[in-house]
């Protein structure tokens, strides 16, 4: 969706806009984020991996919500999909346990050069 360059709707009224106009309560989305450009290939059309890669931090983010590491999740790009990575912790069995219900390719990641991949 495009916003009128006058509007300022927050990303929460645009939340309850869509929960009222989407017919089918599974297809609203339940996180939106305001973009001031989305990211184009070098042929002008919108470059889904990042979309996909943005999306997918914010929903490992909110799957961790109630563990200090929700802010420390990053997503990257590795060879055309997505990675979720999560820094080692105290943490590590809910983090295992709360990413493995999820069908992303996900690493607890440390300094150390050991890492463990699931998926």
């Amino acid at each position: 969706m495009t916003l009128a360059p006058e509007s300022n709707p927050t990303p929460d009224e645009l939340e309850a806009w869509a929960a009222r106009h989407v017919p089918e309560r599974a297809a609203a989305p339940k996180h939106v984020e305001i973009l001031d450009d989305i990211p184009h290939t070098a042929v002008g059309k919108p470059y889904k991996p990042e979309l996909r890669r943005r999306a997918a931090e914010q929903a490992a983010r909110d799957a961790l919500a109630k563990t200090p590491l929700a802010d420390q999740v990053q997503a990257v790009l590795a060879d055309g999909s997505v990675e979720i990575h999560v820094p080692h912790s105290d943490h590590d069995d809910e983090v295992t346990q709360t990413l493995s219900r999820y069908a992303w390719t996900w690493r607890l990641t440390s300094t150390q050069p050991h890492t463990r991949r699931h998926r």
